[in-house]
């Protein structure tokens, strides 16, 4: 550990050095009455091809300052919303400093300016498609997780889980990798107004500098940038399920700033309860045996989530900052259900099966961050330290009665309590060259431990007696890994992305039970490529490779077999070790489409797999085969007129299951939509609708039959837009449910589940500030393995 943490200091005393000269552009953006303006995009072109080669954003006084990558002749281009477009040529040989620059205010109506807008809500910079909300539509009413399910290449289902391409992204907030997932992450964005956000950089194509961990993307939400001052924001929902099942939750956040510190924070509450129809069957071809079980699940939960975080500048160019983060979930459940087993179609058992359970878990974080802007061509230095800690407790009892004698009554109960403890470090890097040419360098070291046990005991003749299934297994991993990108502008119309990280993955895996110990050493190179071509009439094409992996999650590494009910169980398999993901994509963009075609093929791929011992099926992940998936995607985005607003996305894919003697298997093509409409009927009212629809997918051993769904939501703002006011309605036509089979050749197991899917939602949302807005800067997170918890 000591030689791996000189080896971080090493590195980074040995490249922080690497100074840039001070050649760079500097000015003032100002109206017709000299106020400044905030927020103009500032880009400095290449004079020949018009090619951009750099960009920012006014600050509240309305200033700029660009980093020139060379000497030459540029030209100047600033525009905002509203006012018309601003050029000029200029001959850059030294530090220059044009000073007040004065935009005209265009005197076209409303409609023409929504148009003139609607050119860069969505931009292709490098390789990152960028969605410029604050130019949207979106730009007020919505929460941070309704703008990413209206933004291209990204799925958001009604339990608030993000995906692109069937993969959960890396989630960054100002460049800075979220530490949450799930329902942490959801709720998170959640708490974001839209007034927040700047724009969305949406990357499918993944970078070197990103964890291996991470396979399906990346997602940065870019805030905006405020001046000194405070507000905050409170929100309260409430969700009516029918049945006396609701919801509700209520939060609040604030954000104080002076001129070089800010403190921000939020707090929130939340309590849902639902309910769930099962219909489960189990079918044995060998002894013609079929055992079919009806049941009612039942649940609650009550989650509270704080996060208070200081951000500030310790000297010129130079900022440090501390975000503490803990969240408390209590979940509780109750399933009861009726059990019927038949032999060659006569009904030969019937009872009731009862199991309830809970589950405690609390997670805290702490995480550090400190930036060094080098020098005036954006040379920067990052650090990164951050401590998690998280405590589940399950707990889980059983009950089954029969009434004709030929299964055995049982009492059972179980409590597997869970100590995960993750640490991470890590240094980056990135230096700007004349030649247009970045490099990015960096370290990252994770420490992970993690402990692990089940007690499971039963009840026979009124005392409770220990089972096999008693297992106390510890787990340690610890991660180094290093990476180099370099990034180059390739003439007028090329731009060219290499990239290596490799990972060492030092693991043991200890048995408590009988002191057995397994250890694990590896190395994974992960290269990456990309590269584009810019085509007349603003369109581009591009061509991506990466290769990734997945670690299994944290639960499934251990030697629990935890139970279901008499006839099923779940085992995990601390032998898993992660699939290899290799993806190449071919893309085409223009000004409000684009076309992706894909290849995925991932090896040693995690699956679920169902194997027999008698009556009972045991559920176990295993690393069988290779998966494979070839697809197709389109999004359609923008204004279709000056007040309707689309985000449509196609996706058609194959996939398919290869096993480990070379038989393909599982075959199926899908094809999912989603279409986000926003109809807006004046100033302070609109109409969203909302359609969803995928059809049958198969994944090895697992089918899920097709399903879709519309949703509906009508808000009005009051008080100049301070008063957000929403009703919404989820699943309009109570259409969803989920269907799924997994076969076997000697067994078949079916499940049925609907849910209170139709719910209504009311909402209100209260914006407040004081005479002055705040700087409003956040923390940033890399501890990549929190989101295995």
């Amino acid at each position: 550990m000591k030689k791996r943490s000189t080896l971080l200091l090493y590195f980074l005393l040995v490249f922080a050095p690497l100074i840039a000269q001070d050649l760079s552009i500097s000015g003032k953006v100002i109206d017709a009455s000299a106020k400044p303006i905030e927020f103009a995009n500032v880009y400095l072109q290449h004079r020949e091809d018009k090619s951009i080669q750099i960009g920012t954003i006014t600050d509240p006084d309305g200033q700029f300052q660009l980093a020139i990558p060379q000497k030459g002749s540029y030209e100047l281009a600033i525009s905002f919303v509203g006012f018309s477009d601003w050029h000029k040529t200029l001959d850059i040989e030294a530090r220059l400093d044009i000073g007040s620059i004065q935009l005209e205010a265009m005197t076209n109506d409303l409609e023409e300016i929504v148009v003139t807008a609607d050119r860069n809500i969505i931009t292709q910079k490098e390789d990152k498609l960028i969605f410029n909300v604050a130019a949207s539509p979106l730009k007020s009413g919505y929460d941070g997780l309704e703008v990413l399910q209206r933004s291209p290449n990204v799925l958001v289902d009604s339990e608030g889980n993000i995906s692109m391409r069937n993969e959960a992204p890396t989630v960054m907030i100002n460049g800075r990798i979220s530490n949450l997932s799930g329902a942490e992450l959801a709720n998170y964005i959640s708490n974001l107004n839209s007034e927040e956000i700047k724009n969305i950089e949406i990357q499918t194509h993944l970078s070197a500098n990103t964890d291996a961990q991470s396979s399906g993307g990346v997602i940065n939400i870019i805030l905006k940038k405020k001046p000194i001052g405070f507000d905050g924001s409170i929100r309260s929902d409430y969700t009516i399920k029918g049945s006396g099942f609701n919801g509700f939750y209520n939060g609040m956040n604030f954000n104080y700033g002076a001129q070089k510190w800010n403190i921000y924070g939020n707090y929130n509450y939340s309590s849902n309860s639902g309910e769930t129809k099962l219909q489960n069957t189990f079918d044995y071809f060998t002894t013609e045996e079929l055992i079919e079980t009806d049941e009612l699940f039942i649940n609650d939960s009550n989650r509270h989530n704080y996060r208070i975080g200081f951000v500030g500048d310790i000297a010129k160019n130079q900022v440090i900052g501390i975000e503490g983060f803990g969240s408390n979930n209590l979940y509780n459940f109750e399933n009861i259900g009726q059990v019927n087993s038949y032999q060659r179609g006569n009904l030969i058992e019937d009872g009731i099966a009862l199991t309830t359970g809970q589950t405690d878990a609390q997670l805290n974080n702490l995480t550090f961050n400190y930036t060094w802007t080098i020098d005036t061509s954006n040379t920067n230095l990052k650090i990164f330290a951050d401590f998690a800690d998280q405590k589940v407790i399950r707990i889980n009892n059983s009950a089954s009665t029969y009434n004709q004698g030929v299964y055995e009554d049982k009492t059972e109960r179980n409590i597997a309590p869970a100590n995960t403890t993750i640490y991470s470090i890590q240094g980056d890097l990135e230096k700007h060259f004349k030649s247009r040419l970045k490099l990015e360098i960096g370290i990252k070291l994770t420490n992970t431990n993690r402990e692990n046990t089940l007690l499971s005991d039963i009840l026979i003749n009124q005392n409770w007696t220990a089972t096999n299934r008693t297992t106390s297994f510890n787990y340690s991993e610890q991660v180094l890994a290093g990476y180099v990108a370099l990034n180059k502008k390739i003439g007028k119309y090329y731009f060219a992305k290499i990239g290596l990280r490799v990972e060492n993955t030092n693991l043991e895996r200890l048995d408590l039970e009988d002191n057995s110990t397994i250890q694990q050493n590896y190395t994974n190179w992960f290269p990456v490529f990309f590269l584009s071509r810019d085509l007349p009439q603003n369109r581009s094409i591009s061509l991506s490779y990466s290769k990734r992996l997945r670690r299994p999650p944290f639960q499934f590494l251990n030697n629990n077999a935890i139970k279901i009910n008499d006839f099923r169980y779940e085992l995990g398999n601390p032998d898993l070790i992660p699939e290899n993901v290799h993806n190449w994509e071919l893309s085409f963009k223009e000004k409000k489409q684009r076309i992706d075609f894909y290849v995925q093929r991932t090896t040693e791929a995690i699956n679920g797999i169902y194997f027999l011992e008698g009556q009972i099926a045991y559920y176990q992940k295993y690393n069988e085969g290779i998966q494979q998936q070839v697809g197709i995607t389109y999004n359609r985005f923008g204004n279709l007129t000056s007040w309707w607003y689309i985000k449509g996305l196609v996706r058609i894919y194959n996939r398919q299951f290869i096993n480990e003697a070379g038989e393909d298997s599982f075959k199926q093509t899908t094809v999912r939509m989603d279409f986000s409409n926003n109809f807006k009927i004046n100033e302070t009212t609109s109409i969203d609708l909302i359609g969803r629809y995928i059809s049958q997918q198969k994944d090895a051993y697992f089918i899920v039959d097709g399903r879709y769904a519309v949703h509906l939501m009508l808000q009005k703002t009051f008080f100049n837009k301070q008063l957000h006011c929403r009703i919404y309605v989820n699943d309009l036509f109570n259409t969803l449910n989920f269907r799924s089979e997994r076969p076997f050749d000697n067994f078949k197991a079916t499940r049925y589940q609907k849910w209170r899917s139709r719910i209504l939602k009311l909402r209100m949302t209260y914006n407040f500030n004081g005479k002055n807005k705040v700087n409003q800067r956040k923390n940033k997170s890399d501890n990549e393995a929190q989101r295995r918890l």
